[in-house]
Parts: C-alpha cells; structure tokens; sequence
C-alpha cells in the first residue's frame, strides 16, 4: 500500500472523532457537535461512502488483474473530493472573516495567478494519469498497441517516472490546444478519452487563461492609473509653460504622494465610514498628539473627539515651505511622518520637529500673524485643523473657552 493510500485511511479514520459544527436558528447562534454518536452518524450518512469507495480496497490487489478488475483503480480520482472540500472551506471562512487582507492588491492578484496555475497543473496531472492508465490496462494481444507501447517500442527505459512524464506532456500539449504529435492515441479508448478530454480542456483554458488575462490586466492597471494621473499634470505645465525646477517639485509631490495612498483619495475613504469609525481611526492617528497637547488635556472626550473629527491630511513635499513669517495663520498642523524646521524671521533655523509633534497651535485660537516660518526636510505627511473648524467645535463647548483665553495668555508669556 502507498504511503498516500495509508494517509487517507488515517485521514478517514480521524474523521470519527473531530466534532463539526452547526446553526442554530431557534437561538441564532453557532454551536459545536462533541457527542462521538453524532459524529459518527453524520459522517456515515454523508461523506463515508464517497470516502471509502476512494481509497479503492481491490484496487491495491488489481495489478497484473483481470481487466474489470483493474478499472477498479480509477476508484482514486474520487479523492479529489477532498481538495474541492478543502477549497470550499478557505472559500467559506475567508468570505466570513472579518480581518482585514494580509497581502497587498498586487500581492493578492499574483497569488490568484498561481492558484490558476497550480488548478491547470492538477488537471494536467490527472488527465496525464488516466492516459497512462487507459494505455497501460489494454489487452497486448489487441492489433493494435496502445500509444504507451509505441512509446516505449525501442526505449529500454520502463520507469514509471519516464512513463509519467511522456502522460503529463501529452495531457499539457493537448489541453494547450498546442498538439505536437509525437505522442498520439492510438487504440479505440484512446481516442474516445482524447475526444472528451478536449472538450472539457477547450472550457478549462477559456475559464482559466481568461481570468489569468485579466488578473495581469489587473495588476497593470495600477501602474495605468499612476501614469494617467501624472499625464493630467504634465499636460498642466505644458500648457502654462512651467520651469523646469517647478515642474521637477509638482512631480516629485505626486510621486510621493502616490506612494503613500497608492493613489485613492484619503479623504474619500474616510468620507465613506459612518462618523463613530472615523472619529475612530482619526483618534488612533492622532492619540499620541492629543495626550500631549495642552489645551486637551482634561478636557471631555466627546471634545477632544469632536476636534479630532475635523482633522484632514495634507502631504508636503521636501525642502517646501509649509507656511512663512508674516502671512495669516489658519491651521494647526500635526506631523505624522517627516522632518520639519523652525526659522526666525531672521532666517536662524532654531530648531526641528518630528513624527507625532505639533506647530502652529496659536493660529487656531486667535487671529496673528505667523511669527515665523515652517519648513520640511523630507517629504511630510500632516493633519491639519483650520480655524474655522476649531471654532465650530467650541461653540458647542462654551464652558471650554475659558481654558482656550488662559492657554493663549500663558503662551504669549513665553515667547
């Protein structure tokens, strides 16, 4: 017996002992089936037979056999039942899972390929199987030999590995549509097997290929997007004849910005999510900032979440200016990625700022002038709150005005 004969007699063995797990629709909930009766019930009434007939018990004896005996061997294929189960079942509980995909998109559809692939390989396989079992089971004394006899006439090679390989190139050029014509049937079986395998091969290819086709399509389609994106801006400065140097800066924002959303809008996505799960991710992004700043610290969370809400990102790219001394000030910006520094009205820079830090916070409780200008060293990724937005929120919490006047004054005492 074979070591995989062995393995599906363990395999339909344990299936006697492992529970299974039903739907209760008087209490609408999920529950597991531990009572060994049951299991065994079950698993008589559904899937034993089909099982068992698999594992071909004369099929092991049926070598050097009668004829009908060793039909019996074909019992195997109905194995495949297992791996269609086991698909149905990854099907079932990624549709179920409620986590989010671990892959990238470009990862997922390469992944898709190859499991297009493999499904192709394994109809190959087993199409290559039955040619090589239909050919080794004809009569000899038949006037004429099977295509297995003609290819090994004048071959001392009488591996089952030479033999398997001659099988699985034939069934991959045939189910190709390729057809070299060195191996051919020749027998009456032969070609009643090849006809039908060439019907369900036209089907397979169509379906396989074809989603092949698009996924590659697919993946394609990224980079399409990107390059249509960066056309729209191209043609822009074509057209209002843009320097070199400016082009270079719109250029390098896109390239960025690109990289970091993979060109989705972010205010789009976040747009589509119902206010609770927004309010959410926006203060899990901004946690860190919000425990540290001042003003906040103390306040209700229904504040500080209310201000968090109003947040939108904004990407900068490098060595740009975010805002300059003198102009208006009208936002506060949050640094979620990059590097920026501080410079005096004198041009002194007099210091930098990092991931998860603050500036520009008085902008947003009165209306000054800036006292000095901000500007990145690397490419940086804000969120940023306007004035207006600001003063929105607060309406709704007068009693935090107060604490807004005596944050300003204790601010203007140190600087």
């Amino acid at each position: 017996m074979a070591i995989i004969d062995v393995l599906f007699v363990l395999d339909l063995c344990s299936n006697f002992l492992f529970g299974y797990v039903v739907f209760n629709r008087a209490t609408a909930t999920v529950e597991i089936v531990s009572r060994p009766d049951l299991i065994v019930k079950r698993y008589l009434r559904n899937w034993f037979p089909l099982e068992l007939l698999s594992l071909g018990p004369i099929a092991t004896l049926a070598h050097g056999g009668p004829l009908w005996v060793q039909w019996l061997e074909l019992l195997k294929i109905l194995r495949l039942q297992r791996l269609l189960r086991v698909q149905a079942r990854e099907r079932q509980r990624a549709n179920e899972s409620n986590s989010a995909p671990r892959r990238s998109m470009v990862a997922d559809k390469m992944y898709g390929i190859l499991k297009l692939l493999a499904l192709f390989l394994v109809y190959s396989h087993i199409c290559g199987c039955v040619y090589w079992f239909i050919g080794r089971i004809q009569d000899t004394s038949n006037s004429r030999p099977s295509w297995l006899a003609n290819e090994l006439e004048g071959d001392a090679c009488d591996l089952n590995s030479h033999h398997y390989v001659a099988s699985l190139y034939w069934a991959m050029t045939t189910a190709l549509t390729i057809g070299y014509g060195d191996v051919v049937p020749s027998t009456t079986l032969e070609r009643i097997f090849v006809c039908a395998m060439m019907l369900t091969s036209s089907v397979l290819y169509a379906s396989i290929f074809g989603q092949v086709t698009t996924l590659v399509h697919s993946i394609d389609h990224i980079q399409m997007r990107y390059r249509m994106h960066l056309q729209q801006y191209n043609e822009f400065s074509q057209t209002y004849k843009l320097p070199v140097a400016l082009r270079s800066r719109i250029y390098s924002l896109i390239h960025y910005k690109w990289q970091l959303t993979r060109g989705f809008e972010t205010e789009s996505v976040m747009n589509t999510l119902p206010s609770g799960l927004r309010r959410d991710v926006q203060l899990f992004l901004l946690s860190s900032c919000m425990s540290t700043f001042p003003l906040f610290v103390g306040t209700p969370a229904n504040f500080v979440a209310a201000v968090v809400e109003m947040f939108r990102a904004d990407l900068v790219g490098s060595c740009e200016f975010v805002f300059t001394a003198d102009e208006p000030g009208k936002h506060l910006f949050v640094i979620h990625t990059g590097l920026v520094e501080v410079i005096t009205v004198e041009g002194i820079s007099v210091g930098k700022l990092g991931r998860k830090q603050y500036f520009g916070e008085i902008a947003i409780l009165v209306d000054v002038r800036r006292t000095s200008s901000v500007r990145t060293l690397s490419r940086c990724h804000f969120y940023k709150l306007a004035k207006t937005d600001f003063d929105e929120v607060l309406e709704a919490y007068p009693e935090l005005k107060v604490r807004v006047y005596v944050y300003i004054c204790i601010s203007h005492l140190h600087m």
